[in-house]
């Protein structure tokens, strides 16, 4: 689950969603004060970026309802920025709400469904909460995330088809899915 975690960090970055800076481990001192310059930084500029830097900055505080509040804000300033709502499932997520944070991701790639990053990370989240649930033995519900993955990845325009990244998820997830419905 952690490395899914890291894993969305860095597409986030990759893709310029978000400005996210030291996503390594750092002091709670540290934490606290990059909170702090942040939350000043919201006041001076309440921006939908800044507010789910804020919501980054949270989880990795693990004050996962500020987070959520950040990312709701966010997405309440820029119901078009994907970000947002990466964060917001995110922080259910993190809190163990696997499936609220799948709604969210469903909810978000229909309503920006031209949006190739949010169909990228839809498809990748899902896939990771498939590999979570199949972790855990939850095979029906992994099942379901991994179908709704596969159907996402199959949405992708033409821009997401030059993502090697995306092809060899999008290529894997029928491997997956066979390997689950062979477990029930």
């Amino acid at each position: 689950m952690r490395n899914g975690i890291r894993r969305i960090g860095m597409w986030l970055a990759a893709l310029s969603l978000v400005s996210i800076t030291n996503i390594v481990q750092v002091s709670a001192q540290e934490v606290t004060t990059q909170n702090t310059e942040l939350e000043d930084k919201v006041r001076k500029n309440p921006t939908a970026i800044n507010y789910t830097n804020l919501s980054l900055a949270y989880q990795k505080s693990k004050q996962y309802d500020k987070a959520q509040k950040a990312a709701e804000t966010a997405i309440s300033l820029n119901p078009k920025y994907g970000g947002g709502y990466i964060c917001l499932a995110q922080s259910f997520e993190k809190r163990g709400n696997r499936e609220k944070a799948a709604e969210i991701y469903e909810k978000a790639n229909a309503k920006l469904s031209n949006y190739d990053p949010l169909i990228f990370f839809t498809s990748m989240n899902l896939g990771i909460l498939g590999q979570t649930n199949f972790k855990e033995r939850n095979y029906q519900r992994s099942l379901k995330y991994f179908e709704d993955s596969l159907e996402y990845a199959e949405k992708g325009s033409s821009k997401l088809d030059k993502n090697e990244q995306f092809q060899l998820h999008k290529e894997r997830l029928p491997k997956w899915i066979s390997k689950v419905k062979a477990r029930l």
